[in-house]
């Protein structure tokens, strides 16, 4: 029993609450190695690919990220290969 301002309130299932909020993701982590993800800096686009922009301005670049490396490193059913 948890009392609050003097009043008598049963604990809430915050468990129940989050997985209602819940959504499925991925938390990258640096490897050691080479690889064709990366975070930030210069992105790769095929030849004759416009950047994108929005009024006039080049949207930044955020992250390429493989799918295809992250299928082999941990398989995940909803993530498209």
């Amino acid at each position: 029993m948890v009392f609050w301002n003097g009043k008598k309130k049963e604990p809430r299932d915050l468990g129940s609450i989050a997985a209602t909020l819940s959504e499925p993701a991925v938390q990258l982590f640096k490897g050691d190695g080479p690889g064709k993800s990366h975070f930030g800096g210069v992105p790769n686009l095929p030849g004759g690919v416009a950047w994108p922009e929005r009024d006039g301005t080049r949207l930044g670049f955020l992250a390429r990220l493989s799918l295809a490396e992250i299928q082999r490193s941990l398989p995940i059913a909803w993530l498209p290969s």
